[in-house]
Parts: C-alpha cells; sequence; structure tokens
C-alpha cells in the first residue's frame, strides 16, 4: 500500500514537473514563431495588365484591411500589406465619381492583375464620359 502511495505521489509529481517544463521550453515558442512570421508586413509589388485606351493612372490599388491606397505608375504600385489582408482594384481617389466592381486579391510580394477594358459595364461608363465631356455643335 505504501508503495502505491510513493510510486502515485511520484507520478503525480512528475506530470506536474514535465508539464511546468513544456511550457518554458523554446519549442513551445515554435508555433508563436511561425504565426508571427505569416502576418509580418512586407511591401507588396502589384502589377497591373490592361488593355484600355487612357492613361494609367486611372487606376489604384487599396489595402482594403488598412485603407492604404496606391496609384499604380507605369503599371506598377506597391503598398504595404500582411499575407492575411485584402486588396482590390479600385479607380483612383481623382475619379471618385466612377466605380468598377472588380475581384478581391489576396496580398502577396509579387501579384500581377489584369483588367479588361472591353467590357460592356465599363464600355457604357466610357461612353457617357465621352457624352458628358463632348462639345456639342
Amino acid at each position: 500500500m505504501k508503495n502505491k502511495i510513493l510510486l502515485v505521489t511520484f507520478v503525480f509529481i512528475g506530470s506536474a514537473l514535465f508539464a511546468h517544463f513544456i511550457n518554458i521550453l523554446p519549442l513551445n515558442n515554435v508555433n508563436a514563431q511561425a504565426k508571427a512570421k505569416v502576418n509580418r508586413k512586407f511591401v507588396a509589388r502589384v502589377q497591373l495588365e490592361t488593355n484600355c485606351e487612357f492613361v494609367g493612372d486611372v487606376f489604384s490599388i487599396i489595402n482594403k484591411n488598412t485603407g492604404q491606397i496606391a496609384p499604380f505608375r507605369y503599371g506598377e504600385a506597391f503598398l504595404t500589406a500582411e499575407t492575411n489582408h485584402k486588396l482590390e482594384l479600385v479607380v483612383s481617389p481623382r475619379y471618385s465619381q466612377f466605380l468598377i466592381s472588380e475581384q478581391i486579391y489576396s496580398a502577396q510580394k509579387n501579384l500581377k492583375i489584369s483588367y479588361d477594358c472591353g467590357s460592356s459595364r465599363l464600355n457604357s461608363i466610357f461612353n457617357s464620359l465621352n457624352d458628358q465631356f463632348t462639345t456639342k455643335d
């Protein structure tokens, strides 16, 4: 009986010590470090390929998580992001009266997106713009 009590006591103390040391070992922080690496900030380089006939500064990219907007210059835009952030192609704030509905993209260090200005919806927008700004005789 005395041996059983000693055995149970040693098992209990051993389990408590093991659980304590597991929490202090660096191995326990591996998962936390992996999560921290996943959500680290980086500069996203977004390349826009388009068949649009107008100047390239019409489009911008917005980080939906932070609200940061970056204009496209020579087909590229740069903004800070994290891997869990979402990016969206938008019309530049200078042309705020116009909206496009576009796909949401997951942030990446190098992201290539394309936009087709030949779509019928976008053509109707540009036709109305042409009608609005043309001189009438």
